[in-house]
Order: C-alpha cells, then sequence, then structure tokens
C-alpha cells in the first residue's frame, strides 16, 4: 500500500510473521489464581532492549509487600497483533520516478553499506587503530581502506562460481518480491549441499579461497654451479583451483 503525503510517499509492507513467544514466569499466590497460568506474548520484530518496554504495556501489574500479580490486556494485545509486521518505507521520490516495489528494494540495498562497514571495521580490512596524527595521513589511510574494500567486492564477484555466494542473485533480486523472504536459487542451494561446483572444485568461502591462493610463490633463484652468477625469479606452478581462480580474475 503506498501513501502520498506533500512530497513524501509511504510505503507500506507486511512481512512474514516470525512469532517469537515470551513466557513469563510461573507465580502462584492465592490472591491471583490465575498467575499459575503461563502468560505468552507474541512480539514481531522487536529488539532485546524494547522487549521490556513492549510487554509492560500489555499488562497490568499489582504489586505490594510479598504480593506480585498481573493482568493480560485483551483488547490493547488485539489491536496490536493486526499491526503485527508491518512497517513503513518513507520516500521523497515520486512515484514515476521509483516504484513502490523499488523503494523497498532500495531501503533493503542499506544492507550492502553495512556489511561494508562491518568489512571494514572487522577482521578482513582492519581500519582501526590508525596509527596516523596528521589530517591528510589519516584521510589517505581510509581512502586506501576504501579502494581495499573496492577490490574485495569485486573479487567476490568475479571468484562466486568458487564460492558459497549466489550467483543468480544480481539478476533474481529485481523481478523477486522485495518483501518475502528471500531464497536461494537452485544453484547455490546445490553448492551448499555437495560443496562442489560446477566445474568439481571445491567450494570455498572467501578466506579459505586466499589462503589457497597464497600458497603459490615466486621464488628467487640461482644456479648451484654458478654462485656468483645473477638471480632470476621463478613462480611455482598453479594448480588446477588456482588456475581456474586466475581465470575468473581476468590474470
Amino acid at each position: 500500500m503506498t501513501l502520498s503525503r506533500r512530497s513524501m510517499r509511504f510505503t507500506a509492507c507486511a512481512t512474514y510473521r516470525r512469532a517469537i513467544i515470551y513466557r513469563l514466569p510461573r507465580v502462584e499466590t492465592p490472591e491471583f489464581p490465575l498467575c499459575s497460568t503461563w502468560g505468552a506474548i507474541i512480539l514481531l520484530g522487536c529488539s532485546s532492549q524494547t522487549i521490556l518496554l513492549t510487554i509492560a504495556k500489555h499488562f497490568v501489574l499489582t504489586i505490594a509487600d510479598g504480593l506480585f500479580g498481573w493482568t493480560r490486556r485483551e483488547e490493547s494485545m488485539r489491536r496490536e497483533s493486526e499491526l503485527d509486521g508491518v512497517y513503513v518505507v518513507r520516500t521523497s521520490e515520486p512515484e514515476r520516478c521509483c516504484l513502490a516495489e523499488d523503494t523497498v528494494r532500495r531501503y533493503k540495498s542499506l544492507a550492502q553499506v553495512e556489511r561494508a562497514f562491518r568489512s571494514l571495521k572487522g577482521m578482513d580490512l582492519r581500519i582501526r587503530p590508525i596509527h596516523h596524527h596528521t589530517e591528510d595521513h589519516v584521510r589517505a589511510h581510509i581512502l586506501l581502506c576504501m579502494l581495499a574494500f573496492y577490490v574485495e567486492w569485486h573479487m567476490r564477484r568475479d571468484l562466486a562460481p568458487l564460492l558459497f555466494q549466489d550467483e543468480e542473485l544480481s539478476q533474481s533480486r529485481p523481478r523477486r518480491d522485495p518483501v518475502a523472504p528471500a531464497e536461494c536459487s537452485a544453484s547455490a542451494q546445490a553448492k551448499k549441499m555437495d560443496r562442489i561446483t560446477a566445474d568439481g572444485f571445491p567450494v570455498h568461502s572467501f578466506d579459505t579461497l586466499l589462503r589457497e591462493l597464497a600458497t603459490r610463490c615466486r621464488n628467487t633463484c640461482r644456479i648451484p654451479a654458478e654462485p656468483s652468477a645473477a638471480t632470476f625469479q621463478q613462480l611455482t606452478q598453479p594448480t588446477p583451483l588456482q588456475s581456474r581462480a586466475f581465470q575468473l580474475l581476468g590474470l
């Protein structure tokens, strides 16, 4: 459903229900016999930091000396259940430029930005600690990290046939329902089940594939019979997996 107000458009999305049942502990008191039963609340899309706030508005608590009891607000729980799993995406773009489905797709594409920040801050690129003190040096350090992530992004895309990555994701994403749960393609499921690529190579994660590629060496050699002779460089023979990876990278 899409609504317009002034220069803003609102798109309501109903997600597929993923109910989490939070059960209240058993408390038995003579004054409140209902407390001897299990209370249950269905919370959808609720973070751990807001669980208590979400629960509190559905219950009336009675606290006294040696007494603790509660009653459920059934009407409040019923009204909220009608909106479970619904969220709204707002955009300033007119519908002729960005349809409701594309609005949701672009909103969900923010996950790629968050993944980039995790890669920069995590063990992949480790942007920190920054051992620089001047503004220009810090900017240069961050620029190099961004360029490194750009190279990594291209490597993941080109090496997708050897990774667990879904190779058909970029083609299927514009066509599938942006609200429905994402499903792997048949080829990606086959790789996960068999752990063998279509070329017969073992499927790797990006880290394990890099470790395999790192085993290729460039040795500095010299003829033993002539210790004073000039040296030369010799690359080790690539394995079939390394040759396939280099082919995909265009090296």
